[in-house]
């Protein structure tokens, strides 16, 4: 249910309108193109976060385990090389791009009249950006170690095990963000 409300609360904060952003009674006026670029920031940094609970797992261990734990040292620094580039993805997000973005979407909606109940949701988004980007490194790193495990040329029961176990770590990266 969590999940549903946050997706909800940062689609409705995407799909409104464009304008004026009031920061402490200082009007600042983003360009379109300034606004494009925050925009694209808070939607990469939204997309990372559900790949990091949804997707990244199954795109990186799935293959592994469906190959039998056969892999070859080569297909292995494939993958790694793939997760050091989503890894870079993610540390190239700036933080206090998607702050200005939520609070220029804030500040749009409502323009009229003040939103007690909406800034709280902003600033607790706000709270959890670090949250989330640590969250997303940490899932990323578990990952990763659990592919190096395989780099000696094999998977050992023990290897197998610890990743296995390495599924239920992540559900639990991504539900501390969430709370």
């Amino acid at each position: 249910m969590k999940k549903i409300i946050i997706l909800f609360a940062m689609t409705m904060l995407v799909l409104t309108g464009c304008g004026k952003k009031d920061n402490n009674d200082t009007s600042e006026l983003y360009t379109e193109e300034e606004l494009k670029e925050l925009s694209e920031v808070n939607d990469n940094f939204t997309d990372l976060r559900l790949e990091s609970e949804l997707e990244w797992y199954n795109d990186y261990i799935t293959p592994i385990k469906e190959s039998n734990w056969k892999m070859s040292k080569e297909e292995l620094e494939s993958i790694l090389k793939i997760v050091e580039e989503k890894r870079e993805e993610v540390n190239s997000i700036d933080k206090k791009e998607i702050n200005k973005f939520l609070e220029y979407r804030f500040d749009e909606l409502t323009k009229d009249e003040d939103d007690k109940g909406l800034r709280e949701r902003i600033d607790n988004e706000e709270k959890k950006i670090p949250i989330a980007l640590k969250g997303m490194n940490s899932i990323l790193e578990i990952i990763e170690n659990d592919i190096k495990l395989g780099l000696d040329g094999k998977f050992s029961s023990d290897d197998i095990s610890k990743i296995e176990n390495s599924f239920s770590q992540i559900i639990k990266i991504y539900e501390d963000e969430i709370d």
